[in-house]
């Protein structure tokens, strides 16, 4: 069973065994947000079977913190590398899958009144709960510029036609 980064440990992205027979149709930078605000940066991966949303791997930025720790005067350290920590075991529990069959409708994501909300799209599941997802053409980007949206629309265009073939 190989993950997404073809059985790599994930190096950008915490890695998600993909599933027998499934094969990944599209991916694409994203952040989830939570009422219009940026709050885990990631990627969106489409397969033949699930839409799976994959955190940016921070690990590393935490092995550095831990070594540079000792160097802080004052034990100031200590409360540097847990919260370092808390934030890398707070993306991990981001990573999520979802069953194609399992979602209800997907559409382009609320306009806010703030101009430089990033272009958006919005996942309806059949249980009722809704995951807003900001597309980006890559992470780190200015989040208004014209081109996400094109990445977005392109990305809710595969997600609609794996839909129509769940059905």
């Amino acid at each position: 069973m190989t993950g997404v980064f073809g059985g790599s440990s994930g190096k950008y992205y915490i890695d998600v065994p993909l599933l027998e027979g499934e094969q990944i149709v599209h991916r694409q930078a994203a952040t989830l947000l939570s009422h219009g605000v940026n709050m885990v940066p990631g990627q969106l991966v489409l397969t033949n079977q699930r839409l799976l949303f994959q955190p940016v791997n921070y690990g590393g930025l935490n092995k550095l913190v831990k070594l540079g720790l000792p160097l802080l005067p004052g034990g100031g350290g200590a409360v540097l590398g847990a919260l370092v920590e808390a934030a890398a075991d707070y993306h991990k529990q981001r990573t999520g899958t979802v069953p194609i069959d399992q979602i209800d409708s997907v559409s382009i994501g609320q306009l806010r009144a703030n101009p430089i909300h990033p272009a958006s799209l919005v996942v309806n599941l059949k249980n009722g709960r809704s995951l807003e997802i900001a597309i980006y053409t890559s992470l780190g980007t200015i989040a208004f510029l014209p081109k996400h949206a094109v990445a977005r629309d392109e990305m809710l265009s595969l997600i609609k036609t794996s839909l129509g073939r769940a059905l």
